[in-house]
């Protein structure tokens, strides 16, 4: 319900909204709708996390039968009024169906003004804490399905984006931009307080190897997780002395 009076408020403050939802309620004629009136003359964008890159692994994942669909359902509904993206956690099982679902998905928001796809690495402690922590590849591993997607999606015009990883172990892909290119300072209210997620963040589930001393991006990078590190090491960390990727895509 807080959703409604925080988009007017956006409006009236000139905002540029990003709203990170499974889109599932979006599903919803009548919600969506609401949304829209809500958001009427706001900038936004919609991103839309998946777990997988079929109906199968997405809703296992999920826990939720049918969320796959409910979820494809809203994204598409919504890229029809604004901007859309969707971002794909990189798993074990997620890896080989993942330049057929970037083609998949950049149909489905063909009327989206704007399209994203986030390649994600995930590995902090609540995911790791769950059954999905097993199914964490190795970049190395994980590295060819993702440079054969990012084709796809450089073909299709969207826009690319690599979430949780440092730009230094992306080697020399050539497309996108990374989340370490800026400082990651976001705070959230929970139960009427400021928790700044950046701070707890880096202090417990980010960590740093030797080699990022000197590094162009270290002012700004968190690190790599720590549950990645744990499990396949930091040596591939190292120091970037100039950006090999593109802003644009």
């Amino acid at each position: 319900p807080e959703l409604f009076p925080g988009l007017r408020m956006a409006g009236q403050l000139g905002c540029h909204v990003d709203i990170y939802s499974n889109a599932k309620a979006l599903a919803d004629p009548g919600l969506f709708s609401r949304v829209r009136r809500a958001g009427e003359g706001l900038r936004m964008r919609l991103l839309v996390p998946f777990f997988g890159t079929d109906k199968a692994g997405h809703d296992r994942a999920a826990r939720c039968p049918g969320a796959f669909v409910q979820s494809l359902v809203g994204l598409t509904r919504w890229s029809k009024y604004g901007e859309a993206g969707l971002g794909v956690y990189l798993t074990r099982s997620s890896l080989r169906g993942l330049p057929g679902f970037v083609r998949t998905a950049a149909g489905l928001l063909d009327g989206s003004r704007e399209r994203v796809i986030q390649f994600i690495l995930r590995g902090g402690s609540g995911w790791c804490r769950s059954s999905r922590a097993g199914e964490l590849p190795s970049w190395k591993a994980a590295m060819p399905h993702v440079r054969e997607a990012a084709a796809v999606a450089r073909e299709e015009g969207m826009r690319i984006e690599y979430v949780g990883l440092p730009e230094c172990m992306l080697g020399s892909f050539p497309w996108g931009g990374v989340d370490s290119w800026r400082r990651f300072d976001i705070s959230v209210v929970e139960d009427g307080t400021v928790r700044n997620v950046a701070k707890s963040r880096s202090a417990s589930e980010k960590v740093k190897a030797d080699a990022c001393r000197g590094c162009m991006a270290e002012g700004t990078c968190e690190g790599l997780w720590r549950s990645y590190v744990d499990r396949y090491g930091d040596e591939e960390m190292i120091p970037v002395e100039k950006s090999i990727l593109c802003a644009e895509t």
